[in-house]
C-alpha cells in the first residue's frame, strides 16, 4: 500500500512540476503574468533547472529547447521511477 501512495505522490510532483514548466514556457505567447506576486516562487523553481539545460542545450535561433528537454527528462524520470516503483510491489 505505502508503494503505491509513493508512487502516485511522485507522478503528481513530476506532472505538477511539468505543467509549471508549460506555463514558464507559454507565459509570454499568452500573456500570463508571471511576475504577479502568487506565481514569483514557482517561477524560481522553474528557472533554476531551465538555465542550467540552457547552458547545455544549444538555441536553436529564437525557439529555445531547453523546456522542451526539461519536459522530457522529467517525463523520462517520472515513468522510470513509477514504473520501478510499481514493479517492486506488484500486488498493488
Amino acid at each position: 500500500m505505502t508503494t503505491w501512495l509513493i508512487a502516485r505522490i511522485v507522478y503528481a510532483v513530476a506532472t505538477t512540476y511539468m505543467i509549471l514548466v508549460l506555463l514558464r514556457w507559454f507565459g509570454p505567447f499568452i500573456e500570463f503574468d508571471m511576475s504577479a506576486p502568487p506565481w514569483k516562487r514557482f517561477v524560481a523553481i522553474v528557472d533554476v533547472p531551465l538555465a542550467r539545460l540552457r547552458q547545455v542545450v544549444p538555441s536553436l535561433g529564437p525557439w529555445d529547447p531547453a523546456p522542451v528537454a526539461l519536459l522530457l527528462l522529467v517525463w523520462l524520470a517520472r515513468t522510470m521511477i513509477v514504473q520501478t516503483l510499481i514493479m517492486r510491489n506488484p500486488s498493488a
